[in-house]
């Protein structure tokens, strides 16, 4: 249990920060979605615009009630599959870039590096999730 609640507040804060570091700078976070070269720039403005701030909600239902929790699991796991999918398509087309994933950074991608972390946070989305839907059930 007290697992499962660092989990929650841990990986809310990591969302909580990207979110707020991104929508801080909406313009430089939509030069790392187009370096991706995969969305047409209409597409990359409106998920610099809005993908900051539902990194944040969902970072928020992770603190709430377990319902929340799930919630926001469910959909902080559903970015990072697109994140991994992101980075793995850049990382096959030999392209080099800031992966934005935190901000600006000058540092050139770590592919390796950003996939293996993906999956841990993915794994850890999915803990969330999992542990915060099997206290529903047992009260049913």
């Amino acid at each position: 249990m007290a697992f499962g609640i660092a989990a929650r507040i841990g990986l809310a804060a990591l969302f909580l920060w990207a979110g707020i570091r991104k929508a801080g700078e909406p313009e430089l976070f939509l030069q790392d979605i187009e370096s991706y070269e995969i969305l047409p720039y209409r597409w990359a403005w409106l998920m610099s615009i809005w993908l900051p701030y539902l990194e944040i909600t969902a970072a928020a239902a992770l603190l709430t009630t377990r319902k929340w929790a799930q919630s926001g699991a469910l959909v902080l796991g559903g970015l990072l599959l697109a994140f991994l999918g992101a980075i793995i398509s850049a990382w096959a087309r030999g392209l080099t870039l800031s992966c934005g994933c935190f901000g600006v950074s000058s540092e050139p991608s770590n592919y390796p590096w950003l996939v293996a972390r993906d999956l841990l946070l993915l794994g850890l989305t999915a803990f969330i999730f999992s542990t915060t839907l099997t206290k529903d059930t047992k009260r049913s």
